[in-house]
């Protein structure tokens, strides 16, 4: 059972013997918005890539669950592949994340949208009450997290969402939600997601966060999320310590977001000026890997495509990494690699930026999700010690 109570009662609740956990009430949730494909070799310049011999991947039989604020919209690029879990109020945002993921592109020649698992199987769930607005209880992605996996063996949940946590915009700057205090923490929301996929760890269940966009929020360089940092050079590099509780999981994926911010770039090489830095209070690498969040082209709720920018964009990148990943281990293995396998995998074969190693405060994580790393994970499976 879980209650609210006022804050003044706080302690006295606390002594009773039979009380397990007191913790802050979750502020609201909101989603996380701000060449993909080309960035994690999902396909190389001449518009060949993992879908083809050798490999012919393309995320077939892998269940994905997309939870986010409404359902997707029956695009024709998931045609026959869409479920409706929640069916609630169509979300643009949560169609743009699941094209990103799996569209088949239809309309363009691939990879015109960049989607990295064309064929995977997508499930929408939503953390709105039905036909509202609403957030539903704090610790319901749980009870979705669970329906996905048991109901719809869904191997990978994405969650391009977080908690309004400091400031944010709403036609000015606010203040009056979740306090700054909750960045980096570890909160009892954050356990019961560890727990979650230690529990289905058999299940090889994967849950893929994104970081957030709170860095360098706020209306000037005082009243602003985060604590400011300066590099070795003493340039300011905006503001570090805005992961959000959830995203400060220890067993999911936590995924940054970065962008093109220098002319003549071929490849996204910055962490865009939005995506949270970590590390959390107790000095973990956070976010745990990066990849392209920036002007992502994918499916919209109007049946047609859209440019959105965000660690939102970022995630189901990674999640759709993930989903060719899952079908070539199953391929090779008849099963799934679990949560840890595809974490390590992930942090230890991508392209290090900025200063070698995790070296605190990271805007990049352990290493960016690069060109390189996806084509080698799936192409050298002995060799990563996996086989």
């Amino acid at each position: 059972m879980i209650i609210s109570i006022h804050q003044s009662n706080v302690r006295t609740i606390a002594e009773l013997d039979i009380v397990k956990y007191a913790d802050e009430i979750a502020p609201p949730i909101t989603e996380n918005n701000i060449d993909a494909g080309k960035l994690s070799e999902v396909f190389w310049d001449d518009l060949s890539g993992l879908y083809d011999t050798p490999y012919s991947l393309t995320g077939s039989g892998v269940n994905v669950a997309v939870r986010d604020g409404g359902k997707i919209y029956a695009h024709n690029d998931f045609y026959g592949r869409l479920t409706i879990v929640d069916n609630d109020l169509v979300s643009d945002h949560a169609t743009h994340v699941a094209g990103t993921i799996g569209a088949t592109n239809r309309l363009y020649t691939m990879p015109k949208t960049g989607s990295m698992a064309p064929s995977v199987n997508l499930y929408s769930y939503s953390f709105f009450i039905v036909g509202t607005n609403q957030n539903q209880q704090e610790g319901s992605f749980v009870d979705d997290f669970v329906s996905a996996i048991e109901n719809y063996n869904a191997s990978i949940i994405n969650n391009s969402w977080g908690h309004i946590i400091g400031w944010y915009w709403a036609g000015s700057w606010k203040n009056d939600k979740g306090p700054e205090t909750l960045f980096g923490d570890y909160t009892t929301y954050s356990q019961d997601m560890d727990d979650l996929i230690f529990d289905y760890y058999d299940n090889e269940a994967l849950i893929i966060k994104s970081a957030g966009n709170d860095r360098s929020d706020g209306p000037d360089s005082i009243n602003h999320d985060g604590e400011y940092y300066l590099d070795d050079e003493g340039i300011a590099s905006g503001y570090y310590d805005c992961v959000e509780p959830l995203s400060c999981a220890k067993n999911n994926i936590t995924v940054g977001a970065v962008g093109i911010q220098e002319s003549g770039q071929t490849y996204p090489k910055k962490s865009s000026i939005f995506s949270s830095w970590g590390p959390t209070d107790d000095y973990r690498v956070k976010p745990d890997i990066v990849a392209d969040g920036f002007s992502l082209y994918s499916t919209s709720s109007n049946g047609s495509y859209v440019y959105k920018d965000g660690t939102s964009m970022s995630c189901p990148v990674v999640t759709g990494i993930c989903a060719l990943i899952h079908e070539a281990f199953n391929d090779q293995c008849g099963r799934y690699p679990t949560a840890d396998i595809v974490k390590a995998l992930l942090c230890n074969f991508a392209e290090d930026l900025g200063n070698p190693g995790p070296i605190l405060p990271t805007d990049s994580g352990w290493r960016g999700q690069n060109q390189l790393s996806t084509r080698f994970i799936i192409s050298m499976p002995q060799k990563a010690g996996i086989l």
